[in-house]
């Protein structure tokens, strides 16, 4: 999940457009002082900007976007606090690093309402009993990824092995989607591998070809993060007589291409535009006085499978997530 190759490419437009963060335009608002932020340059927080940008040209209301160094817990904690103490936010919409409920405790205390967005800081049971953030909209990763490993499996006529490609453990998103596979697998009865660790392109790309060399007779394969499925991707399209099925996550247009090429079976099509956009709303109501509503703390922004069958279609079916949870939001979520 972050630099070498291709996605040095996604850095550099990063940086050119931001400069290390940047302030998207609007006005008023009274003293509500907006920050979005994400761990580190990386192709979801690309997504998960277009959401933002709607949603300050709707509201007028000034947001300050920023990205850290790495996805690592203490640089994610430092970054936060330097940009609360020079910009004085008082809401903050945010990708969460294992680790970091203690700052939220600093920062609640403080007055300052956040949301978790893409990523889940609570790992409690019920959800939310853990952390100080108000809500968590993300997709419900480990069903996404069970959900993707069970059509793999179907595809594969329920028999035979399934290579689960994974990025960096340290994501607390990719333990999840790792659980959610090996569950499918073994509800299932089919032999599972995995490999993991991967932060780059190049890295995607040589632990894709070996483990697929490794597993010849494999026909089927779960990749759970952008950068592994371009690896996969570009792997596949140099093997044109190695048959898999294959459902990887994401909605990147080399992603649909492969699908509509038949390289790939399908994808996860996940809403960071719904994550960004509703965060934010939901955070201003609650700046006007809206109250959260027990037990609602995490809210699923939705999935839609994506295959040759809908693959120009289904963002209206990710459009209509979004618009059905903000028709909801004070019914549901919010009260005043």
């Amino acid at each position: 999940m972050k630099r070498v190759g291709l996605f040095c490419l996604i850095m550099m437009a990063a940086v050119s457009a931001f400069a290390g963060g940047g302030r998207q335009q609007a006005s008023g608002a009274g003293d509500l002082k907006m920050l979005f932020y994400f761990p580190a340059p990386h192709p979801f927080f690309e997504e998960l900007k277009k959401g933002s940008t709607a949603w300050v040209e709707e509201s007028g209301i000034n947001l300050t976007v920023e990205y850290g160094p790495s996805f690592e817990t203490n640089a994610e904690i430092e970054k936060v606090n330097s940009l609360v103490a020079a910009g004085g936010y008082n809401a903050i919409t945010m990708y969460p690093l294992p680790g970091i409920n203690g700052t939220y405790e600093e920062l609640t205390r403080r007055g300052i309402r956040i949301i978790n967005i893409g990523a889940d800081s609570s790992t409690s049971n019920p959800k939310g009993q853990d952390t100080t953030a108000s809500f968590c909209l993300a997709t419900d990763v480990r069903q996404a990824a069970y959900d993707a490993a069970i059509t793999v499996i179907d595809k594969m006529g329920g028999k035979g092995t399934l290579l689960n490609i994974l990025e960096v453990l340290t994501d607390p998103n990719t333990v999840l989607r790792q659980e959610g596979v090996k569950q499918a697998c073994q509800e299932r009865g089919v032999t599972y591998r995995e490999t993991a660790g991967i932060e780059a392109i190049d890295a995607a790309t040589q632990k894709a070809a070996d483990i697929l060399n490794a597993n010849p007779d494999a026909m089927g394969v779960v990749t759970t993060g952008f950068v592994a499925t371009q690896g996969l991707i570009a792997v596949l399209d140099g093997m044109p007589n190695r048959k898999v099925f294959a459902v990887c996550i994401d909605t990147d247009d080399l992603i649909l291409n492969a699908i509509r090429k038949g390289t790939i079976y399908g994808t996860i099509a996940q809403n960071p535009f719904g994550m960004t956009y509703l965060s934010l709303e939901m955070l201003k109501l609650m700046h006007e006085g809206a109250k959260p509503r027990p037990g609602k703390y995490f809210i699923n922004s939705g999935t839609v499978m994506v295959t040759q069958e809908n693959v120009d279609s289904f963002e209206k079916d990710v459009t209509a997530i979004t618009q059905k949870i903000k028709a909801s939001l004070l019914t549901e979520y919010l009260t005043k």
